[in-house]
């Protein structure tokens, strides 16, 4: 597992490849993995909603972002960016998203 200052590092350099080329999907996607674990969740949020214009056809980041919401307790964000991630995702229906809410 990566230090925060390792992920924070990596933030910095996602952003200059974004400046650089505001169409590089994957910058955007990674940029929201490190902020999502350094707890940076509105950065997460914006980079992950950027991927989705960059490449709206890409589950991943609608999987991502799923996932983010689920953290945030918003299942119904979940589901619908969930419901753009399938069929690749076929796991996460309302009724996972409605479980993994509930759960301690």
């Amino acid at each position: 597992h990566k230090d925060k200052k390792d992920y924070e590092k990596a933030m910095v350099d996602y952003r200059k490849t974004i400046e650089q080329s505001s169409g590089f999907y994957a910058a955007y996607v990674n940029l929201a993995l490190c902020a999502y674990f350094t707890e940076n969740y509105d950065v997460s949020l914006q980079a992950l909603t950027s991927a989705t214009k960059v490449k709206p056809e890409k589950p991943d980041a609608y999987f991502n972002r799923g996932n983010l919401h689920l953290h945030l307790k918003q299942p119904e964000l979940a589901i619908s960016d969930y419901e753009k991630s399938t069929p690749v995702y076929a796991f996460c229906t309302p009724s996972y998203c409605l479980t993994v809410t509930k759960s301690p």
